[in-house]
Order: structure tokens, then C-alpha cells, then sequence
């Protein structure tokens, strides 16, 4: 349980960040 807590908690963030990356070209574009 500790473990995927603490994957999720790295995981979330990168995801996040890979969202508004796609986000942000599709607006450009």
C-alpha cells in the first residue's frame, strides 16, 4: 500500500504535467 502511495505521488504529478503538455500544443496549434 505504501508503495503505490508513494508511486502515485511521483505518478500524478508527471501526469499532470504530460496533460498540460499536450494541452498547451493543441492550443498553439
Amino acid at each position: 500500500w505504501y508503495e503505490r502511495r508513494q508511486l502515485k505521488k511521483i505518478y500524478s504529478p508527471l501526469l499532470e504535467g504530460l496533460l498540460a503538455l499536450y494541452l498547451g500544443f493543441e492550443w498553439i496549434k
